[in-house]
Parts: structure tokens; C-alpha cells; sequence
């Protein structure tokens, strides 16, 4: 495995996150990286008053994320992310359907929806997915984002991982 990929994985391990999304942008354009992760707490944002109510920011951080961008050759932006919260669980199937409907722009999206594109959003496996957030970022040239949220739920300073000397 690859040595930054490795210390992300380790950096990542304490962190037992609930869901693992996939998230692609229809247009077929490339997005800077600041307008996705715009779009990306956005998602995070509407989730978190929809589960935990309106006022969710005066009773903590919410639902924290890791964001990576990853490149495609077809031009559009293609985003993995993982998502974090105390208080949900794995098996909490209403919150990953409104994650994903928050997404898409077709019939069955909720009427906040941000009409972007295809979504999936699954049970994280454990270190599996944190791998593959990993991989986009150490060797595809992609992005990674630790939203405030989960730097929060994190505890740990620096906010990034440390190389194997």
C-alpha cells in the first residue's frame, strides 16, 4: 500500500464511520475543487436539519465528513465521502435514502434536493472505505477535506497524518 495511503487509513482509524457515499455530478464540466466541497456541506447541512431539526447547530457539530475528490477522465467531478455522527447508526437506512435523494435530480429526490447527479450512499465498512478515500487522494491526484464537523468528533491535532519516518 502506498505510504501516504497507509497514514491516512492509520489517521482515519479511530473514527468508526456509519456511511459511505458516492456522489457524481451530472454536468459534464470540471468543478473547482472549493465549489464541491461548497456543494458537499451544503448536502451536509440540509441533512443535519432535516435529522436532527432546525437549531441541530446549537446542539453540536452535526454530521462530520471526509470528502475526497477524485479526478475522471470524462470530465465530470466524482466525489467519495465518508460520514460521521455519535448519535446514528450503520443500520439507520431513512438517513443514507435522504442523504442520496438530497442528491439526485430525479422523481423519488426530496424537495431540497441539489439535483446534481447519481448518488450512493452505503454502510462504511470499516477500513475498507476509509482505503478507498485514501487511494483517491495518495494516488490518483485527487482531493481529501475534513470537514469542521468531524474534526471536531476527531479530537486530534494536526488535522492531517503523519508519514512513517
Amino acid at each position: 500500500m502506498h505510504p501516504l495511503r497507509s497514514a491516512w487509513v492509520e489517521f482515519l482509524g479511530e473514527v468508526p464511520f456509519q456511511y459511505f457515499g458516492t456522489y457524481t455530478f451530472d454536468r459534464c464540466r470540471s468543478l473547482h475543487p472549493e465549489a464541491v466541497h461548497k456543494k458537499m456541506r451544503l448536502l451536509t447541512k440540509r441533512t443535519n436539519e432535516l435529522v436532527f431539526g432546525r437549531k441541530w447547530m446549537w446542539d453540536g457539530p452535526g454530521i462530520g465528513s471526509l470528502i475526497a475528490l477524485e479526478p475522471h477522465k470524462d470530465g465530470r467531478t466524482h466525489v467519495h465521502a465518508l460520514h460521521y455522527h455519535p448519535e446514528l447508526s450503520k443500520d439507520n437506512v431513512a438517513v443514507r435514502l435522504l442523504m442520496r435523494s438530497l442528491w439526485i435530480p430525479f422523481e423519488e429526490r426530496h424537495e431540497w434536493s441539489l439535483k446534481e447527479g447519481l448518488a450512493k450512499v452505503l454502510p462504511a465498512a470499516d477500513d475498507a472505505a476509509k482505503s478507498y478515500c485514501a487511494k483517491d487522494y495518495a494516488t490518483k491526484g485527487g482531493d481529501l477535506y475534513i470537514d469542521d464537523a468531524l474534526a471536531h468528533w476527531m479530537g486530534k491535532k494536526p488535522w492531517q497524518p503523519r508519514l512513517p519516518t
